[in-house]
């Protein structure tokens, strides 16, 4: 009968999708909604079986040269995907804009360029949920207009664009203005020598990571009323004053490794909520005695400086429960 004929169809597609899946299964490892491909050859399987499955899919180094518009149609619950760690040089302008529930995205370590990006990347996540982008070691430079997509979008929170050294090569300073939703960036590695003085300015911004660069002074922060958590680790900053600190809400600076020589009496005025304050292995070797009088500071690393402590100092850190100060250090005459 027509009803019979029907039902063995559809018994067929399902033994052919069944098998296509298990194919996939054979090659990568599934559990739950889980894909795993990491390090293997998936050029030969058929991704249209995947079709409302998996949540969770890495390809990771998995030989992709490219990703053509139709890669992923039929994965509507694809949140998580991971194509780092391939020689991908092209991408489809429809390929992501097709995963409408996709949240987190991770293209490090590929080849794509900056039509790439800009097109088939920033402007097709703004169709979908992306919510992280981590763009590691790719070597793109942006334009004034190449988040704006983004910024349609009230669900991107961190994007990551560590070792790109093209980035500081010629950035706008309205780059991140309108990315209102951005919450965490990170720049580290990527050989920033200097920002313009309103690339962070009206952002809602509450975590940036500058490790590794090659900034001589404290970058333009001034009045940030987001920011919470800044890291400088690496730098070549010397000078550390009150007036480049207003920024009322951090509670982390972590500022290792660097070239700061002297700690201000007022260095702190302007940043009433930090607790955590870290400048190890800097040139330190003077402290003012009334530096952390109003200071909320709960710890406080300062190992391998050349400090010189004397009796005027001994309350200093009375109320500080973690110093970070070896004993040793404390009374060691060394010059500066």
């Amino acid at each position: 009968s027509t009803m019979t004929g029907y039902w063995i169809v559809v018994l067929l597609v399902l033994i052919s999708e069944t098998n296509g899946v298990l194919k996939w299964c054979k090659v990568c490892n599934c559990h739950d909604e889980t894909i795993n491909c990491t390090n293997q050859d998936i050029k030969k399987l058929n991704w249209h079986v995947l079709s409302k499955w998996p949540v969770v899919l890495d390809l990771s180094d998995s030989g992709l040269h490219r990703l053509p518009d139709h890669a992923f149609n039929g994965l509507q619950d694809l949140q998580i995907l991971n194509v780092s760690r391939n020689i991908i040089t092209s991408i489809g302008p429809k390929c992501l804009a097709v995963l409408k529930n996709l949240t987190y995205l991770d293209l490090s370590y590929t080849l794509i360029n900056h039509a790439v990006i800009d097109v088939s990347v920033f402007a097709a996540l703004s169709e979908t949920q992306i919510e992280t982008l981590i763009l590691k070691r790719l070597q793109f430079r942006m334009n004034k207009d190449s988040l704006k997509p983004l910024a349609k979008k009230s669900t991107i929170k961190h994007i990551d664009f560590e070792g790109n050294r093209e980035l500081c090569k010629s950035v706008d300073a309205s780059l991140f203005a309108n990315v209102r939703s951005l919450r965490s960036l990170s720049l580290l590695q990527c050989q920033c020598v200097d920002f313009p003085k309103a690339l962070f300015r009206n952002t809602s911004l509450t975590s940036i990571n500058l490790d590794y660069n090659r900034l001589s002074k404290f970058p333009e922060l001034s009045h940030n009323a987001t920011l919470k958590e800044l890291t400088l680790n690496n730098n070549a900053i010397m000078v550390l004053k009150a007036k480049e600190l207003k920024l009322p809400s951090l509670e982390k600076l972590v500022m290792n490794y660097n070239d700061v020589y002297h700690f201000y009496t007022d260095l702190l005025i302007n940043i009433p909520n930090l607790k955590h304050l870290s400048l190890s292995h800097n040139r330190i070797c003077i402290i003012e005695p009334e530096a952390f009088n109003h200071s909320s500071l709960e710890v406080l690393w300062m190992n391998n400086n050349p400090i010189k402590l004397k009796d005027k100092h001994k309350d200093m850190f009375r109320n500080i429960h973690s110093r970070g100060l070896e004993k040793r250090q404390l009374s060691a005459m060394n010059t500066c």
